[in-house]
C-alpha cells in the first residue's frame, strides 16, 4: 500500500472505497493495480467517506496540475 502523494493519480483512476466495518473485499483488493491508504494520526478511528474521497480527488488534481 502507498500514501496518496506517493501514488501516481494522473492516469485513469478508479477509487474503490470500503465500508467502515467490512472494508474492501479481498477479491477486489487482489484485482487492484495499487492500494492507496490515507494515513491516520491520533484518535481517528476512520475518516468520513466524503473526507476520504475529497482528499484523494484533491491529490489527483494537484498531481495533474503540477504543484
Amino acid at each position: 500500500t502507498v500514501e496518496p502523494w506517493n501514488a501516481d493519480l494522473t492516469g485513469n483512476v478508479l477509487f474503490v472505497v470500503g465500508a467502515e466495518r467490512e472494508g474492501v473485499s479481498q477479491e477486489v483488493l487482489e484485482a487492484c493495480d495499487e492500494v492507496v491508504r490515507l494515513p491516520m494520526d491520533g484518535f481517528v478511528p476512520s475518516y468520513n467517506l466524503q473526507v476520504a474521497i475529497s482528499v484523494l480527488a484533491v491529490e489527483s488534481l494537484r498531481q495533474r496540475k503540477g504543484d
